[in-house]
């Protein structure tokens, strides 16, 4: 494991960096324009209906797998390009890539969750998610980078 990844799950400040993805993903998700956008907003408002502890459970559980796959581009880019530039910007490029490791790693959990409805909510938004998820890489990036002391 990593610096990224070390200091991103460090349970010190876990419950902060939980609370900043949410904050994140709400303004990228209720941020969505056009029919795609409708579809995520629908879905996203409805999963939030499942629980209040919700966002914070799924978090939570996709934190460590997702800061494992920050961590390896971090660390790629500690030894390509150090402080040149911004890792957000570094990573842009790199954004489908990543975009599919986490996606994979969501895929996992809605099949294996044992939630119908979880299941029928992220289905639709699936096949519409590779984009925003492309999207949102280097703003992921950017809260780790607040996190880390880097902003």
């Amino acid at each position: 494991m990593g610096i990224l990844a070390r200091t991103m799950l460090n349970t010190s400040i876990r419950k902060e960096v939980i609370e900043d993805y949410i904050l994140f993903i709400d303004s990228r998700a209720l941020g969505m324009k056009g029919a795609s956008g409708l579809v995520v907003r629908a879905a996203y408002k409805g999963f939030k209906k499942i629980s209040p502890a919700i966002m914070e459970e799924a978090v939570s559980g996709l934190l460590d797998p997702f800061m494992e796959i920050l961590d390896s581009y971090y660390e790629e880019y500690l030894a390509a390009a150090g402080p040149k530039e911004s890792f957000d910007k570094w990573l842009q490029p790199k954004a489908d890539g990543v975009a599919q490791r986490l996606l994979a790693v969501t895929d996992g959990v809605a099949k294996n969750s044992g939630h119908k409805m979880l299941y029928s909510l992220y289905m639709p938004v699936r096949k519409i998610a590779e984009k925003p998820v492309i999207e949102a890489v280097p703003g992921m990036a950017r809260v780790a980078l607040v996190h880390m002391g880097a902003s």
